[in-house]
């Protein structure tokens, strides 16, 4: 079935919003903490990964690596955006 994967993330996210509604301030400051600090390393590796599967490629037993100067735009806009 086409949009099966959709429909399902549709689900879960708002099942995943209605537990966060309930519980709201239930947890303790310091869990709040660690499960933020524990959701960023995991978006940031995420994040390393894709970028370098995008710049670094293996050819012929050989690491090359391409399209570093849109990496450095890149990362030189998003700077500038963040601030």
């Amino acid at each position: 079935m086409i949009g099966l994967g959709t429909l399902g993330n549709i689900a879960l996210i708002l099942i995943g919003a209605t537990i966060g509604t309930v519980i709201k301030g239930g947890l303790k400051q310091r869990f709040q903490e660690t499960i933020m600090k524990a959701l960023g390393l995991a978006v940031m590796f995420i994040g390393i990964s894709g970028a370098l599967e995008g710049i670094l490629t293996v050819t012929d037993g050989k690491i090359t690596s391409t399209n570093i100067m849109l990496m450095i735009v890149s990362l030189a806009i998003g700077g500038f955006i963040g601030e």
